[in-house]
């Protein structure tokens, strides 16, 4: 009887860039979002449930922004 041997592929693992999305905007994540604005990730998905930012529905669990989305709703709320 023969035995398989599989050889895994072990290479680092590479960082991640941001993929480029029609409008000209890449997709964030709350934990980016909050390193762009200087606020903490609990705000930011406080500013989420209560309208102030907009937040893209990818799946059931899985939500991204667009950060030109992101500047623009800061800045309205800025100008109230």
């Amino acid at each position: 009887m023969r035995t398989h041997q599989r050889q895994l592929k072990t290479e680092p693992k590479t960082e991640r860039k941001a993929s480029p999305r029609p409008g000209g905007g890449s997709l964030l994540t709350a934990t980016e979002v909050a390193d762009r604005t200087g606020e903490s990730e609990p705000t930011i998905w406080y500013l989420v449930r209560t309208g102030v930012l907009p937040v893209l529905h990818l799946g059931h669990r899985l939500k991204r922004f667009r950060w030109s989305e992101v500047e623009a709703a800061l800045a309205k709320r800025l100008v109230k």
